[in-house]
């Protein structure tokens, strides 16, 4: 009679075969693809990581109060109390919700100065601001709140810079924009397999057949509900003719092909329109955006990169933002990413660190008017049991963007801190009404008025630090 074999040692070979599959795809990079498909790592250790001992933002307050060393240009003590110079008439309306607190701007304060010096003078310039973010930001959001609290303080109307196309037109509300299906697009987030020069927003758009985009202005935003400037970003690839029409206005504008560079044409709109469309002929070459405006005041450019952790801005050439420069004299410059780097891996943000570092400081070679704002990621939740905490990977990450700050020399605003800190995302889900949606990531459009009190209260007060 023939004996069985032992089995006992059997499950523990697949436990450990199961357990080195696993861990492959735990130790696979950042972004990884297989034959073009995108592959989510798979985060086995996530609930095995310590958590942090020290509160990230006493670590964050920690380094940046110590100057031994950091190189920075400003004195900064933990009883400093920041004073706004300026009135904030906004913020004696019945407020969005209770929630959050504004918390001061940290690092190097006085790389500010040109800023806060241009919007003294605002009622005789235009004051020029890019705002840069994921899809935090997309649909305008967070950045037309920021834009209509500073328009109402310091003037200007009009929604400044807007791209040809965009993925966004279903929930954008400051702004009705619709186009013909026939642009063909290139960014450095997505693909560029011909190295098309791309502009300030990372895209370019070429039409492939007679195409055509109009915009609309929407009466959701009192002072971004007409404009009567126009201008057009190009780089034409021959001789042309781009037809508009505005209102009653209908005519032509005439495109110069030259060797090199970003040509802005005004188009001559009449008064103050609502509505601007543009016909352009096949193949004339790349376009850009263009920019809705009306008088002297505060401009604020949403440059939403959906996906994407940031470091995608690396990849527009400094030749090519300098070109926009000629333009666009920013005078802030506001980073707000994080979301799409996070990771319970390792923790290990070093990559991130110097990509950023790469990107930051291309934008201060091509403006070097500008002061620079990193808003820290904020509080983003992932369900642990029955409950939602926050992401295992964010403290590592926050300490990351507050490092990368002090290392260009720029400044800092702490969002998880300003959201009320950790596992705060929950109570902005919850509150009623709620400030942010159940995904528990993003935040909606009450979320994101909060946060522009926040952050406009924080910069404005970081006006006596300046000088």
């Amino acid at each position: 009679m023939q004996k069985s074999e032992n089995q006992i040692k059997r499950p523990i070979y697949i436990l450990l075969l199961t357990v080195i599959f696993l861990s492959f795809f735990y130790l696979l990079p950042p972004e990884f693809e297989i034959f073009g498909i995108k592959v989510k790592r798979v985060e086995i250790f996530s609930d095995l990581l310590k958590e942090e001992q020290k509160d990230v933002n006493d670590e964050i307050d920690d380094l940046f109060n110590d100057n031994n060393g950091s190189g920075f240009l400003y004195e900064q003590s933990q009883n400093d109390v920041l004073y706004a110079v300026f009135p904030l008439p906004f913020l004696n309306e019945p407020p969005t919700s209770k929630l959050g607190t504004a918390v001061p701007l940290q690092g190097n304060l006085k790389q500010l100065k040109k800023f806060f010096e241009a919007l003294k003078n605002s009622k005789n310039q235009k004051v020029r601001i890019a705002h840069f973010g994921d899809s935090i930001i997309e649909g305008d959001l967070v950045t037309s709140q920021i834009r209509e609290e500073l328009q109402k303080k310091f003037g200007g109307r009009g929604v400044g810079f807007l791209p040809i196309t965009s993925q966004d037109v279903s929930f954008r509300q400051s702004m009705r924009l619709s186009f013909s299906d026939n642009w063909e697009s290139y960014s450095v987030f997505t693909t560029n397999p011909k190295h098309y020069p791309v502009g300030i927003n990372g895209e370019v758009f070429i039409p492939k057949g007679n195409a055509w985009v109009e915009y609309q202005t929407s009466y959701y935003f009192r002072r971004q509900k007409n404009f009567s400037e126009a201008y057009l970003f190009s780089s034409p690839d021959k001789n042309t003719k781009v037809k508009y029409t505005s209102g009653s206005k209908s005519g032509q504008i005439s495109l110069i092909k030259k060797p090199n560079g970003v040509e802005r044409t005004e188009i001559p709109v009449k008064g103050k329109v609502k509505k601007l469309k543009l016909e352009f002929p096949a193949n004339s070459g790349k376009y850009y955006g263009v920019s809705l405006e009306e008088g002297n005041g505060v401009y604020i450019d949403n440059f939403a990169l959906r996906g994407n952790s940031g470091v995608a801005l690396k990849n527009i050439p400094v030749k090519q933002l300098k070109e926009f420069a000629r333009y666009l004299d920013y005078k802030l410059i506001i980073l707000q990413f994080g979301v799409n780097a996070i990771t319970q891996r390792s923790l290990d943000y070093t990559w991130y660190k110097n990509e950023m570092l790469r990107a930051i400081k291309n934008l201060q070679e091509a403006f070097p008017n500008a002061g620079i704002i990193i808003v820290g990621v904020h509080d983003k939740s992932r369900k642990k049991g029955s409950e939602f905490v926050t992401d295992t990977g964010i403290p590592k990450l926050l300490r990351t963007q507050a490092e990368i700050a002090k290392t260009a020399g720029v400044a800092f605003w702490n969002l998880f801190k300003a959201m009320g800190g950790k596992n705060s995302m929950p109570k902005w889900v919850k509150a009623n009404p709620p400030l942010a949606f159940m995904d528990y990531t993003h935040f909606n459009e009450i979320g994101a008025k909060r946060i522009a009190e926040l952050f406009v209260k924080s910069l404005l007060d970081a006006e006596s630090k300046a000088k």
